[in-house]
Parts: structure tokens; C-alpha cells; sequence
């Protein structure tokens, strides 16, 4: 449909611009499976306590998601001298699994329906619990990648370098009938600002295949600061393949220990094959 095209160009803009996550406003709980199949990092349905309950009622229903997908519910009203309380409503999202809970709305003056929010309740609910608001986790490939991204890294307090360990042994990685591996080394363990460092990089297939393979680095607070990638490259069985491209260092850029990544797709940023987080370093001084 003409709805579900429109979100999916949004999000693979969005994708293909940044690594934020990208998720619409999927109605109601009952209607989150039409959006399986389409590039959401997460779903975020609504609901209202005048849409019912039973399985449509988050409060009462465990998260869950066709295709393993977060669940937030995206808006709901989360105000004072509800019954349940907004207090207790949020545990049960919490409770249930739910990946978090946006109540409408943080400023009642600007809507028609000035519904506000139970900041003390809010407040109540967060206490004792460390896991809440953003999470750090592993680099993973959850958007389209764009090539050779040019932004400059955030100058981050100045660090003691330390010596860029050894390139790690490379794991294999099942991607559909073929396991892929893949590792890295640079030619310079340690690096200036305004100075180059190549990296080159070594893919193998255990048969015949095509893939993008797609090369990355990240700054020490986990920004991709430089990428490159190549499309429908050839493999052969058990024959590795090299890629190299140089990156110049910005003499504006954090100091501290770079991370190299290198993912496989399949051809035009399809599947995912392979993602290696951590292939090789450098210390950026």
C-alpha cells in the first residue's frame, strides 16, 4: 500500500543517512504484523484505554513481535488520577517486556486535549531501575550503510594511547548455506592526527558466492567515521579476496583506540552474511 512504501523510503533514508533507529507509529497492537518484512528497527503501536483491553491492551499483554522485533508503545495516556495509576501502568510495560512506554503528552498547553503526563509517577517508577534510557551495545548492522561517510568525529578529552593488539583470529559466520570469515590488519598500529592509515581487509566463502563487503571504522565512542565499500563481488571456494582503502586521520578527531568492522552482504545491501565487530585497531595519537 501506498502507507507502507511511503514508511519504507522513510526509513531506508534514514538508514542510509545515519544510524539512528527508525520505527512508526504502528496503530494498535493488532495491527504491528502488517509491518513485518519492512525495514522498522522496532515497533511502537498506540493505545488508549477507550481502545479496550485483551490481547489489544499492552498493560495486560506480554511484548511480542512477529519477527523478534522491540515493542514501544509509542503513546499513551499516563496521566494523574488514572486507575490503574500511571505508576503502575508503566511497571506492567516494564514488567511485560515492552522495550519502553512514551505517554502523551510532555506539553498538554500546545494540544486539544491537554492530557499531561504524572512526572512524580514517572519519577517513582525509574528509581531503582539502572537499565532504563539508552543502552551502549555492540556495534551491529541494523541500517543500509552509506559510502565513505565524511563526518568529523566529536573531540573527545585527550587519552593515554594504548598499543593496538593483534589482529583477532577471525570467526566464522553462517550466512544462509555459506560460512564466511573475514580479518584485517593496518599499516599503522599508531597514527596522527592528519596523517593516513590503510587498512586492508580479507574475506573467504567456503563456495561459490556473491556479497558487498563493506569495511568500517569507528571512533573510541563507537561513531563510524569512515567506510567503504564494494558491490557483487565474485567469490570463489576457499579463495580469499583483499580490499584496502586509506583513510586520512582529521586533525580534529578524538584520540584513543579506532575499531575497524567488516560486514558481508548479500548484493545491494541485502542479508546480512557476516559482521565482524572487531577485526583490527589502531590508536589514533
Amino acid at each position: 500500500s501506498g502507507m507502507l512504501a511511503t514508511g519504507d523510503a522513510i526509513a531506508n533514508a534514514v538508514h542510509a543517512n545515519s544510524r539512528a533507529l527508525v520505527t512508526v507509529g504502528n496503530a494498535q497492537l493488532q495491527d504491528v504484523a502488517t509491518w513485518q518484512g519492512h525495514p522498522l528497527d522496532y515497533y511502537s503501536p498506540h493505545y488508549y484505554d477507550n481502545f479496550g483491553t485483551g490481547s489489544n491492551d499492552p498493560f495486560v499483554t506480554a511484548a511480542s513481535s512477529p519477527d523478534g522485533k522491540p515493542v514501544v508503545i509509542g503513546e499513551s495516556q499516563e496521566s494523574a488520577g488514572l486507575t490503574p495509576s500511571a505508576q503502575t501502568r508503566w511497571q506492567d510495560l516494564y514488567n511485560l517486556g515492552y522495550a519502553g512506554g512514551w505517554p502523551w503528552s510532555l506539553s498538554p498547553e500546545h494540544t486539544s486535549d491537554q492530557i499531561a503526563i504524572d512526572l512524580s509517577a514517572a519519577a517513582a517508577f525509574a528509581q531503582g531501575k539502572p537499565d532504563l534510557g539508552p543502552q551502549s551495545a555492540t556495534v551491529s548492522p541494523t541500517s543500509t550503510p552509506t559510502q565513505q561517510a565524511t563526518a568529523t568525529p566529536t573531540v573527545l578529552p585527550t587519552s593515554t594511547p594504548t598499543p593496538a593488539p593483534s589482529t583477532p583470529t577471525p570467526t566464522p559466520v553462517a550466512g544462509g548455506q555459506a560460512t564466511w570469515t573475514s580479518h584485517a590488519s593496518v599499516s599503522a598500529a599508531t597514527v596522527a592526527r592528519g596523517k593516513a592509515d590503510s587498512v586492508t581487509a580479507h574475506v573467504t566463502v567456503n563456495q561459490s558466492a556473491s556479497a558487498l563487503v563493506d569495511v568500517e571504522i569507528y571512533d573510541p565512542a563507537g561513531n563510524k567515521v569512515a567506510q567503504r565499500y564494494w558491490d557483487n563481488q565474485a567469490f570463489s571456494p576457499n579463495t580469499s579476496r583483499t580490499y584496502r582503502f586509506t583513510w586520512t586521520v582529521p586533525t580534529t578527531a578524538a584520540t584513543g583506540t579506532y575499531t575497524v568492522v567488516v560486514g558481508v552482504f548479500a548484493p545491494g545491501w541485502g542479508v546480512v552474511y557476516s559482521w565482524n565487530n572487531d577485526v583490527a585497531t589502531f590508536t589514533v595519537d
